[in-house]
């Protein structure tokens, strides 16, 4: 589990959370519910390793991968850009 210090939007769950190397370093989870809060500016992510073990689980293993450099903050919201989608609803 990843702590994170950022204000999500639940509708932001399921996103991938990128480490500095633009790998996959987690998915963001939805905020908890029920009595269960989370400071502002606090969200959770399932984190890379527990990402691996459910999609093995599900005969997806993934090779692993070296650690890459440091690419940047412009280069990695190049990289999150072509991530996201974005989705749009009609009246």
């Amino acid at each position: 589990m990843l702590r994170l210090a950022l204000a999500a939007d639940a509708s932001e769950a399921g996103g991938a959370v990128l480490d500095s190397t633009g790998a996959v370093a987690g998915l963001l989870l939805p905020p908890p519910g029920g009595a269960r809060l989370l400071p502002p500016g606090v969200a959770l992510a399932a984190d890379a390793a527990r990402l691996d073990g459910f999609l093995a689980a599900a005969g997806l293993a993934q090779p692993p991968t070296a650690p890459g450099p440091d690419l940047g903050p412009e280069n990695l919201q190049r990289i999150a850009a072509g991530l996201a989608v974005k989705v749009g609803c009609w009246d």
